[in-house]
């Protein structure tokens, strides 16, 4: 039988969101200059222009919000959400590079900034470099145990690699902390089926579909592990279910499935 990723079975992407950080701080440091405050001139121009970043990072004008970012540290060269806001940005312009470096910085004037570490993740997953990538999101649920998506991304860093026992591990600990996260749970079973582990495939898509039944490629992948426990029947079903719901097929894997079943849809 054919390797499962020669039809286009493959890991729903990393988690594309991006630790917000400043977001919240914001609003505090806002109200700090509505009621007075005791900072220097050059402080308060610096959080008027993360402010400013903030606003365009909202509009997703991420070169503006660069920009501003970038005037707010010539001011306060300190400025750790600063740091994280234009790794943001840089990492939405396709920068990784730079957004590791700003990533660095954050980390470097704050040991513990768990924002910049899971910024720092995501850039190294979207580098190829998955074994910086984990040891990046390590770093996060050490600092905040309960953050799903460093969970989730680190399951696709591990599937990247071929590790899929501990992609396995570091989905179901997502699932732990957010039960209807039917991305985590679609992945874990395409990890499952790698593994030659067709019935807990299965039961993980059953769970994915629970959730949200109309997602066509939950369909797709179950109707791969059925063919691989030569459940043909369920499998035609699922390929039909896929397809109502908008999906596609591929067709290598429609032509196996022919040849196993001996008929047609």
């Amino acid at each position: 039988m054919r390797s499962l990723t020669r039809w286009d079975m493959s890991t729903r992407t990393r988690s594309s969101r991006l630790a917000l950080a400043g977001l919240g701080c914001a609003t505090a440091l806002l109200s700090a200059c509505l009621w007075g405050c005791d900072k220097g001139d050059k402080e308060m121009d610096a959080e008027a222009h993360f402010r400013r970043g903030l606003a365009h990072a909202e509009k997703g004008e991420h070169a503006e919000a660069l920009a501003a970012c970038k005037k707010a540290i010539t001011l306060k060269p300190d400025y750790v959400d600063a740091y994280v806001r234009i790794g943001i940005a840089h990492g939405m312009l396709g920068q990784h590079p730079e957004a590791l470096a700003a990533c660095k910085k954050a980390i470097t004037l704050k040991p513990d900034c768990d924002e910049a570490y899971y910024n720092m993740g995501v850039a190294y997953g979207d580098l190829g470099q998955h074994t910086k990538a984990i040891a990046a999101y390590k770093r996060v649920i050490v600092i905040k145990p309960d953050w799903t998506d460093a969970y989730y991304n680190m399951g696709n860093d591990y599937e990247s690699l071929g590790q899929f026992a501990e992609a396995i591990a570091a989905y179901k600990k997502a699932i732990t902390i957010k039960p209807d996260y039917t991305e985590a749970y679609c992945n874990m079973g395409n990890a499952h089926v790698k593994l030659g582990q067709h019935g807990e495939a299965i039961a993980a898509y059953n769970k994915a579909i629970t959730i949200k039944p109309d997602d066509a490629i939950t369909y797709r992948d179950r109707a791969v592990a059925y063919y691989f426990r030569r459940d043909y029947g369920k499998a035609w079903a699922d390929v039909k279910a896929c397809r109502r719901l908008g999906g596609k097929v591929h067709p290598g894997f429609l032509a196996e499935l022919r040849n196993a079943s001996g008929r047609e849809e």
